[in-house]
C-alpha cells in the first residue's frame, strides 16, 4: 500500500486486534469503519463491510494479529480504498468552466461510484468527494500539515477552489468474511418425522428391488403372483415394530437392522404389483383402510424367503395363504402406489408376459438326476477332464476373475458359494447348467440370478421332491470338490502373484520410458539454455564496453567537476548556501550613501561585492557535472540578489518613487545577507491558541539581526505564473508581515508571463478601499499601520523588470 496512505491511517486512534475471522466478525457486528492490519496485509471496512483487501489475502486475517485503527470520518477510508484499487479516469474539468457542485449533482442522480480529485494547480490542499452508489462524502487535506476537513465543510471548500479536477470511476467489491455459520435449519415436527420416516423405508425398499446390485430380476416372482394372488397380512406386532422403526431417525438405527429388511422387501415388491394390478380398483371407501395398514406382505421380512434358503437355491418358504379381508388386497395396492408411480406396474407386468418359465415333469427330472449321479461316481477323472478343457485359470481377486463363456450363472454360483461359506468354487451338475440355460433361452434380457431361477423353478414342481434334489446335490458337490481344495488354492494364490508381478514390472517399465524421455528433454532445453547464456554473456561483454567508453566520454565533457569528492543536486546546492553583501570599503560609496543621495549606481557598484557561504566544501563539489562556482552564478536566485542590491535602488529613485514606494526603498540598504530556499518562523493566533509553524520561499534577503526584510518566489519554467502562486505567496507574505514587522516586500519572478488571474489577484490585493487616501504603490495593507509592497518582476535574458507597479 502506498506509504504516504499508511502514514495517514497511522494518525488514526488505533487499538491491538487480537486476529482471527472471529474478531473480524465482531467488528462487522459493530459496524467499524476504519482498517485493520496484520504483517504487510491491510483491509478498510465501511459500516462493517470489508471494501478493500490490500497487499495480501483476506485468509492472512485468521490467527494473525495486528492493529485497528477507527476511522476519523467514513469518507477517508472509502477513499483509499477506492485509490488502492484503482479506477478509469473518466474526465477532467476546469473548476471555472464546470463547477464541482454541478459535477456533484450528475454524478449523484447518475449513482455514480468513485471519486473526484481536485489537487491539479491547487496550492492550498487536496480535495475530495467520493460516491458509492451516488451517495457522496467529502474530504480535504489542506495546509502543509495536512489538516483533514470533511463534510460539507471540505465540499464548499472544494467548490471554492479554482483548478483542474479529475473524475475517476472505480469498481468496489465487498469482501465476504470466512468461516460464518450456516442457517440453522427448521426443526421438523417427531409425527411428520415419523412419518416421512416410513414413507421413506418403503420407497427405498422400492428402489432396492429395482436397482437390486446382484442383478436378480423380480418377474419371476412376479409371474407366481399372476396365477396366485398373495398378500399377507402383518401381524400386530409385525405392525407396532414397523411404526416403532418408521419414528426412529435414520442416522440412529444400526445398520444391521435395516438391511434384512430392505433384502427381504426387494423380490416381494413385484408380487404385490403383479397381484394388485389384476384386481379391481379400490373405491373411495376402501382408501383409508389402505392407508391405516403400516406394512404390507411385499415388504414385511417375515413373508420374503430367507437370505440363505435363496443363496443354496432352495424354493422359498412357504408363504401364507390369501387374507379373507377382501380390503387387504385393495390396501395393498394402495401402500404400492404411493410407494411407487404406476408406470413401475406396467414394466413388472410385461416383464412377467415375457417371462413364461417351462413344466419340467417328474420323470424327466429323476432320469437327469440318474445320470448326474452316474457322472459323480468318477470326481478325480471328471475333474482332471475340465482341467485340461479349461484355457484360463481364475484370479483370487473377486475384481480379475471372469466367469467361463461369460455365464452370468457363475458368478451367481459363487455368491452361493460365498453364502454358504464356501471357499472353493462348485462343481456345477448337468441338471444345474440345464436350469441356467432355460432361464437364460426364457428371459434374454433380465439379469435372473440363481436364487430367482431356482425359485420359478421349485414354485412350478412338487416342494418337496424339489427340496431333496437339492440337498442331494450340495452334499455330492462339496464331497466331489474336498480333495482338490488346496492344491487348487494354492495354484489360484500363485497365479495371482505372478499377475501382480507382471504388472508391477509393466509399470516399472513404463514408468522406465517416461523418465528416459523426460531426460532426453531436460538434456535438449540444457543445451538450448547453454547456448542462450552464452549468448547473454557476449551481449554483457558488448555493452560493458560501450558503457566504459560513454563513461570515459562524459568524464571529458564534464572535466574537472567530474572527480569532485561532494556531488550535490541544485537542491541541495541552493539550501547549503547563503549569500552576503559586503564592502571594499565602507568609507567610499556604500547603498546608505546611494539611498541619501549621496553617491551614484556605478561608485557603490565598484565597491560592493557578494559573497557566499556554503555548508559544504565549494571547492571541491559539483552540481549535476558542473563546478559549484559555475552553477550558482547562473541560477536565478543569485542573479536576482544581484539586480536586487545593485540596480532596484536606482530606479525606484531614478524614477521619482522613492516616497511611493518608501518601505521598500528604506529595506534595500538594510540588507545583510540573502538565505537561499531560506525558511521563515511564523508565530499568530488561530483561535486564541499561539501557532508555531515554519514557511519556505526562494530568496529570503535579512537584516544584519537575520530578520526578513523581503521575501521572493521564482519561477524559472516556461509556463507561465498562475493565479495559484500569487495567492500562496500573498497568504504566507501577510503571515510573515503579522509575525516580523521588518518586512517590506514580496516579490514574484517570472521568466515566463503573468497570467490575467495573477494579475488580477495582485491588483486585488493591493487596491486598498475606496475611502483609502493612501499613496504608496501596490502596497497590501494589513491594517492601518502595517503592510507590505507586492512587487511583480520578469526576467528577461538575464535583466530583471518590474511590472507592478509601473514606475
Amino acid at each position: 500500500m502506498d506509504s504516504r496512505r499508511v502514514e495517514r491511517v497511522e494518525d488514526w486512534d488505533s487499538r491491538p486486534f487480537p486476529g482471527g475471522f472471529a474478531e473480524l466478525r465482531s467488528l462487522a457486528d459493530t459496524e467499524f469503519t476504519g482498517a485493520v492490519t496484520t504483517g504487510t496485509t491491510w483491509l478498510f471496512m465501511l459500516n462493517g463491510r470489508i471494501i478493500g483487501v490490500f497487499d495480501g489475502t483476506i485468509d492472512d486475517f485468521d490467527g494473525s494479529s495486528g492493529t485497528t485503527y477507527e476511522a476519523p470520518h467514513p469518507s477517508v477510508p472509502l477513499l483509499f480504498a477506492m485509490q488502492e484499487t484503482g479506477g478509469d479516469e473518466r474526465a477532467n474539468y476546469y473548476t471555472n468552466d464546470t463547477p464541482i457542485s454541478e459535477a456533484d449533482s450528475t454524478l449523484t442522480s447518475g449513482k455514480f461510484t468513485g471519486y473526484i480529485e481536485l489537487s491539479e494547480n491547487v496550492l492550498s490542499g487536496d480535495y475530495y468527494v467520493v460516491y458509492y452508489g451516488g451517495r457522496s462524502m467529502s474530504c480535504a487535506f489542506i495546509g502543509n500539515r495536512e489538516r483533514l476537513h470533511t463534510g460539507d465543510e471540505a465540499f464548499e471548500r472544494a467548490d471554492d477552489e479554482v483548478g483542474i479536477y479529475t473524475v475517476m470511476d472505480v469498481d468496489i467489491e465487498v469482501t465476504e468474511i470466512p468461516g460464518g455459520e450456516p442457517e440453522p435449519e427448521p426443526a421438523t415436527d417427531p409425527d411428520d418425522a415419523a412419518t416421512g420416516a416410513a414413507a421413506g423405508g418403503a420407497a427405498a425398499g422400492t428402489a432396492d428391488a429395482r436397482t437390486d446390485p446382484t442383478g436378480t430380476d423380480p418377474t419371476g416372482t412376479g409371474d407366481a403372483a399372476g396365477d396366485e394372488p398373495v398378500v399377507a397380512d402383518a401381524a400386530p406386532s409385525d405392525t407396532a415394530d414397523a411404526r416403532r422403526e418408521a419414528a426412529t431417525p435414520r442416522d440412529q438405527r444400526d445398520p444391521a437392522d435395516e438391511s434384512p429388511v430392505s433384502e427381504a422387501s426387494a423380490p416381494a415388491e413385484p408380487v404385490v404389483s403383479e397381484a394388485s394390478s389384476e384386481q379391481p380398483a379400490p373405491t373411495q371407501t376402501e382408501q383409508p383402510r389402505a392407508q391405516d395398514q403400516p406394512r404390507t406382505g411385499g415388504t414385511d421380512p417375515a413373508d420374503s424367503p430367507s437370505e440363505d434358503t435363496q443363496a443354496d437355491g432352495s424354493r422359498p418358504a412357504p408363504r401364507r395363504e390369501p387374507s379373507a379381508d377382501p380390503e387387504g388386497q385393495p390396501g395393498a395396492t394402495d401402500t404400492r402406489a404411493d410407494a411407487d408411480p404406476a408406470p413401475d406396474s406396467t414394466a413388472t407386468k410385461t416383464a412377467t408376459d415375457d417371462h413364461d418359465p417351462v413344466q419340467i415333469p417328474d420323470e424327466v427330472l429323476e432320469e437327469v438326476e440318474r445320470e448326474a449321479a452316474d457322472e459323480d461316481e468318477d470326481p478325480v477323472l471328471e475333474e482332471e477332464a475340465e482341467w485340461r478343457e479349461t484355457r484360463s485359470i481364475p484370479s483370487i481377486n473377486p475384481d480379475r476373475s471372469e466367469p467361463t463363456g461369460g455365464d452370468p450363472t457363475a458368478q451367481s454360483s459363487t455368491a452361493q458359494s460365498a453364502t454358504s461359506q464356501s471357499t472353493t468354487p462348485t462343481r456345477r451338475s448337468r441338471r444345474q447348467r440345464q436350469d441356467a440355460a432355460d432361464g437364460q433361452q426364457s428371459n434374454p434380457k433380465s439379469a435372473t440370478g440363481p436364487q430367482q431361477a431356482n425359485g420359478g423353478s421349485t414354485q412350478q414342481s412338487n416342494p418337496g421332491r424339489q427340496a431333496g434334489r437339492t440337498e442331494q446335490q450340495s452334499t455330492n458337490t462339496a464331497d466331489s470338490r474336498s480333495p482338490d481344495e488346496p492344491l487348487e488354492r494354492e495354484m489360484l494364490q500363485r497365479e495371482d502373484k505372478i499377475d501382480r508381478l507382471q504388472q508391477q514390472l509393466s509399470n516399472v517399465e513404463e514408468e522406465r520410458t517416461e523418465l528416459r524421455e523426460e531426460r532426453d528433454q531436460l538434456a535438449d532445453e540444457n543445451a538450448e539454455l547453454r547456448d542462450e547464456r552464452e549468448a547473454l554473456e557476449a551481449e554483457i561483454a558488448e555493452l560493458e564496453a560501450e558503457l566504459t567508453d560513454l563513461e570515459a566520454e562524459l568524464a571529458a565533457q564534464r572535466g574537472p567537476a567530474a572527480d569532485a569528492t561532494t556531488q550535490l543536486t541544485p537542491q541541495q546546492a541552493l539550501e547549503g548556501t547563503n549569500l552576503f553583501v559586503r564592502y571594499g570599503s565602507k568609507g567610499e560609496a556604500t547603498l546608505d550613501t546611494a539611498h541619501e543621495g549621496e553617491a551614484d549606481a556605478e561608485a557603490v557598484n565598484a565597491n560592493l561585492r557578494i559573497e557566499h557561504h556554503t555548508q559544504f566544501e565549494a571547492d571541491d563539489a559539483a552540481v549535476d557535472g558542473r563546478p559549484y562556482a559555475d552553477f550558482l552564478h547562473d541560477s536565478i536566485e543569485f542573479r536576482f540578489v544581484e539586480w536586487f542590491v545593485r540596480d532596484l535602488l536606482y530606479e525606484i529613485r531614478d524614477t521619482g518613487n522613492a516616497s511611493a514606494m518608501r518601505d521598500l526603498y528604506d529595506a534595500i540598504p538594510e540588507a545583510d545577507r540573502a538565505e537561499l530556499n531560506g525558511s521563515v518562523s511564523l508565530r499568530y493566533d488561530d483561535d486564541g491558541n499561539e501557532q508555531r509553524e515554519q514557511t519556505t520561499f526562494d530568496v529570503v534577503v535579512r537584516d544584519r539581526m537575520g530578520n526578513p526584510l523581503v521575501v521572493a518566489n521564482l519561477n524559472d519554467s516556461r509556463d507561465p505564473t498562475t493565479e495559484e502562486m500569487m495567492v500562496d505567496i500573498q497568504e504566507r507574505a501577510s503571515r510573515v508581515k503579522r509575525t516580523s514587522e521588518t518586512l517590506a516586500g514580496a516579490v514574484v519572478v517570472t521568466a515566463s508571463f503573468f497570467d490575467p488571474g495573477a494579475l488580477e489577484t495582485a491588483s486585488e490585493a493591493t487596491s486598498g478601499s475606496f475611502l483609502s487616501r493612501d499613496s504608496k504603490k501596490s502596497f497590501v495593507k494589513l491594517s492601518r499601520k502595517s503592510g507590505y509592497h507586492l512587487c511583480l518582476v520578469e526576467s528577461r535574458g538575464g535583466e530583471f523588470h518590474i511590472n507592478v507597479p509601473e514606475l
